[in-house]
């Protein structure tokens, strides 16, 4: 628990999709239990296998995909958050 050692925080979850039956309940559910927001949806594609295999990653191998476009908007999001708690 990194909390209790007071140099981190769970901000909230990624639901890294990997299109199981039940997963968005299940992780939804979790995320209400535990009392954190999913800060993130990052769907399964080939693309971010495609592009590994390359030895890039998604958003290196092509920006303008919608999987690259959500890895973006989290580290956004987390950029952001953390200007506000300088």
């Amino acid at each position: 628990n990194f909390e209790d050692r007071s140099y981190a925080k769970v901000r909230g979850i990624v639901m890294n999709r990997r299109n199981v039956e039940g997963e968005e309940e299940k992780v939804r559910a979790f995320a209400e239990e535990a009392g954190l927001e999913i800060v993130a949806d990052i769907p399964r594609t080939n693309d971010i296998i495609h592009f590994e295999d390359m030895g890039k990653t998604v958003i290196e191998g092509d920006i303008s995909l919608e999987v690259s476009k959500r890895f973006l908007d989290l580290a956004k999001l987390l950029i952001e958050e953390d200007e506000q708690n300088k």
